[in-house]
C-alpha cells in the first residue's frame, strides 16, 4: 500500500509538473487567442511550480523515472540555476538502461549549460 501511495504522487507530481512547464511556457499571443477566439481562460502558472511539483515527485520515489530527472534539470535551465541542472544531468547520466531519447535530451541540456 505504501508503495502504491508512494507511486501515485511520484507519477502525479510529475504529471502536474509537466501541466505547470506547459502553462509557463504559453507565449502572449497563445494565451491571447485561448482567452479570445476559444473563450478559454488560461491559467498562469511558473517554472518554479512546475519545479516543486517535479521535486516532490523526486523526494517520493527518488530516481524513479528518468524523465523526472530531465524536466527538473530543465526546469534548473529555465530559471538559471546552471549548477542545479547540471547536477540533475550528471545523475540521470549515472543511471543505468537510458534510452536514446533520454540521451538526447540530456545532451540538449548539457549543451545549454
Amino acid at each position: 500500500l505504501q508503495e502504491t501511495a508512494e507511486y501515485g504522487v511520484q507519477r502525479g507530481g510529475g504529471l502536474l509538473g509537466a501541466w505547470h512547464r506547459a502553462l509557463a511556457e504559453l507565449g502572449r499571443m497563445e494565451k491571447m487567442f485561448f482567452s479570445s477566439v476559444m473563450k478559454y481562460e488560461v491559467l498562469e502558472s511558473t517554472h518554479e511550480e512546475a519545479l516543486k511539483c517535479f521535486l516532490k515527485a523526486e523526494e517520493v520515489a527518488p530516481r524513479a523515472s528518468n524523465a523526472n530527472l530531465i524536466y527538473i534539470a530543465s526546469a534548473y535551465l529555465s530559471l538559471e540555476d546552471k549548477d542545479k541542472a547540471r547536477y540533475y544531468i550528471e545523475l540521470l547520466m549515472s543511471q543505468p538502461g537510458l534510452t536514446d531519447r533520454e540521451k538526447s535530451e540530456a545532451n540538449k541540456i548539457k549543451r545549454n549549460l
